[in-house]
């Protein structure tokens, strides 16, 4: 993981368990956009069957709970 990374992490979990202290609206959005988008936009390349560079996004978890998440979330939002 590089420095910038490890540096920035510790923010992001602050933004990210501010967010997930309003489960209900939040927690629905989620579900019905993000979820959906990672479906039909994600797991062709990284589901169930194939895991290009061993990303699996079929299994993300919101609100995120470890820092191993906060990271494939934020290499998500690089790639977008």
């Amino acid at each position: 993981m590089s420095k910038w990374l490890k540096c920035l992490l510790p923010a992001f979990s602050i933004v990210v368990g501010t967010l997930s202290a309003q489960t209900d609206p939040v927690q629905s959005a989620f579900e019905s956009t993000v979820a959906p988008f990672f479906k039909n936009h994600c797991q062709k390349c990284h589901g169930p069957d194939k895991q290009k560079s061993d990303r699996r996004f079929d299994q993300l978890v919101f609100p995120v709970t470890n820092d191993e998440q906060l990271a494939d979330y934020q290499d998500i939002l690089d790639q977008l």
